[in-house]
């Protein structure tokens, strides 16, 4: 559990109210978990509540969203600030789900991949579970989405298809981390990620500049 004014009995106010911000987050993050069990949320809340995700052909409250990545990665950091077991118990429940999304390619033709297996399997090892393996796979798959002529990532659509090759977007960038952490791991995809940095970074300057 990580605490701000442990052994700090002067603690700044700031500080106090900081460490009362981050135990309601996690007294929240307690309540959606009560209320969504295993399932998974959507991308937006109804009526300021998160029901289970509702996305495409997946079954109701599975990992099928581009957004299941943030609410594993939350459990993990809500483990960490609060130090309670069973957030770590649920975020860990997931992870068979992320693999299991890669082996059935449900909703994976996009840029969100390191959304996904990031905040997720990465953060993952941080408590010491190994999900090492599903994410090196989502790494590889993102890397099927570099167009090196281009430089970039390409966001969405069909990679052999006119209208779409090339599309890009700023969230291809934050993507990018999950190549970043899996070019450690795997030396053959440490230049390509480079240049996919590279290029993400020159298209999306010039846009702004544009």
């Amino acid at each position: 559990m990580l605490t701000l004014t442990e052994n700090n009995t002067s603690a700044a106010p700031s500080e106090l109210a900081f460490e009362a911000a981050l135990g309601e987050a996690c007294a929240q993050l307690g309540r959606c978990l009560d209320d969504l069990g295993p399932h998974f949320p959507g991308d937006t809340s109804i009526a300021s509540r998160f029901e289970p995700s509702a996305w495409a052909d997946v079954p109701r409250g599975t990992n099928g969203s581009w957004s299941a990545g943030f609410w594993t990665g939350l459990l993990w950091m809500a483990r960490e600030l609060s130090g309670e077991a069973r957030f770590a118990d649920a975020a860990r429940a997931h992870l068979p789900s992320y693999a299991q999304r890669l082996d059935k390619h449900y909703v994976l033709d996009h840029h969100d991949l390191g959304f996904l297996y990031l905040p997720s399997c990465v953060a993952a090892l941080r408590s010491g579970v190994d999900a090492t393996d599903t994410a090196l796979r989502a790494a590889d798959l993102l890397m099927k989405r570099y167009l090196p002529r281009a430089g970039v990532i390409q966001a969405w659509g069909q990679l052999d298809d006119p209208a779409q090759r090339g599309r890009i977007i700023i969230d291809c960038l934050l993507n990018l981390p999950l190549l970043h952490w899996a070019s450690a791991r795997q030396v053959a995809l440490h230049q390509q990620v480079g240049g996919a940095q590279r290029g993400v970074g020159r298209v999306h300057t010039a846009a702004q500049r544009g």
